[in-house]
């Protein structure tokens, strides 16, 4: 399963979407060896968390920013999942990477910035270069008290699929990123749980979908948008 992690805007959460994803995929009993991430952001976050988690000897999954002179799709064997952090969503041409995606997940807060940053749905249907994959948006650092359902009615009638996945915004998992640990370690039952089923919707969507997509066949939903 391979899966793109793309932010509408800069700041947006790619990176710890994936990292999100990353630890409820172990959660849900994959081994941790057998998870990549590929750091291919920016501002190598990802990178940045592996060293923290080395330096005090702490287990992460596999955590990879691609050599400019090593392809990515080299990277990729051997693992049964690779989620790759990308530093924003493509608008036209293919991401900067040799693999193609079964599946994108964007992070993006019930908040008016991240969602009038979302591109028009219009520009993400165009495939000339063949290159498709579901998009799914992620309900990303909803406050506590606060009700998505309406702004995802909204996103949804703007025609983007929203996935069934709602994380929260909690310091507990804010901290165990930023101390170097997986998400799912800050012992914050609501956390744990919230990844968990994070991996569980990428786990279900690879058991829905299992052939993955390829450049020349058209993906099996045509309802949902699709990017380049």
């Amino acid at each position: 399963m391979i899966v793109f992690c793309a932010g509408s805007k800069a700041g947006s959460g790619a990176s710890t979407l994936a990292a999100t994803v990353a630890a409820g995929l172990v959660e849900r009993g994959v081994a941790r060896h057998r998870v990549l991430l590929l750091d291919v952001g920016r501002g190598a976050t990802l990178s940045h968390w592996a060293a923290i988690a080395g330096a005090a000897g702490q287990r992460l999954v596999t955590v990879v920013r691609p050599p400019a002179t090593v392809r990515a799709s080299e990277l990729a064997e051997g693992f049964d999942h690779v989620i790759v952090d990308l530093p924003g969503l493509p608008t036209g041409g293919r991401p900067p990477i040799d693999l193609a995606p079964d599946l994108w997940l964007v992070p993006c807060r019930p908040v008016g910035p991240d969602t009038w940053h979302l591109p028009p749905r219009a520009a993400e249907t165009d495939a000339r270069d063949g290159f498709r994959a579901p998009v799914r948006i992620v309900p990303w650092r909803v406050p506590s008290r606060l009700d998505p359902g309406p702004w995802r009615r909204g996103v949804e009638a703007a025609g983007w699929a929203v996935a069934p996945v709602v994380v929260r915004e909690r310091i507990a998992y804010a901290h165990a990123f930023s101390t170097g640990r997986m998400p799912t370690a800050a012992g914050d039952v609501a956390v744990r749980s919230e990844a968990a089923a994070l991996g569980g919707y990428v786990l279900g969507w690879q058991e829905a979908h299992d052939a993955r997509p390829q450049a020349d066949v058209a993906p099996v939903d045509g309802a949902t948008p699709y990017l380049h």
